[in-house]
């Protein structure tokens, strides 16, 4: 092989090398700032459900229609963070939790819906005067319901953290994976550039030394003597 291949070989690996490098930190980067997204979608859920958590607890104790009107706009603030999360590109391991939690937050709307039809029915009950039986029917269907909507609600919550902790399990993945790709890479490169350097040494080394021997037996008075080098590099010709 001759020098001057040699050299390029190596200038040719090492530019690979660092294009390599290139596009695995910035497929990396893409695939860490996607998750960290929707990280901070997980973390935005969590924080629409405890404040729903509150209102819901609040509202049940009290009746209040301020109360009823938050619980309404916390319940539509997460509508909205979950159709956006939808609406993204969604890693596969996400979408069955994503989904699970938007299925709770239907049974939690209509959990709510059927509460306010039963306070709706209980206020007309004791408007007619009704047999307390009847009011209680509503007390403890309102209760179960009250119950029923806190457990959606602390499902939410439940899968909100599951979900985040997908998130940074796929991170650390990814992590691991890029580590891995460019300890590889150095290896591959080393062990190459070694390989390519020992040829190149050889290449020049082997026929110095002909020369070497040839000059020394010349020196000594045969003048007969043909220095035959056989090597392809520039020192063969």
């Amino acid at each position: 092989m001759k020098v001057r291949t040699s050299l390029l070989l190596l200038s040719v690996a090492f530019v690979t090398l660092i294009v390599a490098l290139g596009l695995v930190t910035f497929h990396t980067s893409n695939l860490i700032n996607r998750e960290i997204r929707e990280s901070m979608v997980a973390s935005e859920i969590m924080r629409h459900v405890f404040e729903l958590n509150i209102v819901t607890h609040e509202y049940s104790a009290h009746h209040e229609e301020r109360m009823r009107q938050q619980w309404l706009i916390k319940y539509d603030s997460l509508g909205k963070t979950l159709k956006q999360s939808r609406e993204q590109e969604i890693h596969p391991e996400h979408l069955s939790v994503l989904e699970s939690i938007t299925s709770n937050y239907e049974s939690l709307g209509d959990f709510f819906s059927r509460l306010q039809a039963n306070l709706a029915k209980r206020e007309r009950l004791i408007e007619e005067n009704r047999p307390e039986a009847e009011i209680n029917l509503t007390l403890a269907s309102e209760r179960r319901l009250t119950a029923q909507g806190l457990m959606s609600s602390q499902r939410i919550a439940s899968e909100a953290f599951q979900l985040s902790a997908v998130i940074q399990r796929i991170i650390a993945r990814v992590q691991q994976r890029t580590n891995s790709i460019f300890l590889f890479s150095v290896v591959g490169f080393v062990v190459l550039s070694f390989y390519i350097s020992l040829r190149t040494i050889r290449a020049v080394t082997e026929p110095l030394n002909e020369l070497v021997k040839g000059a020394q037996i010349i020196g000594k008075g045969d003048l007969k003597h043909r220095v035959d080098v056989k090597t392809k590099s520039e020192i063969g010709e």
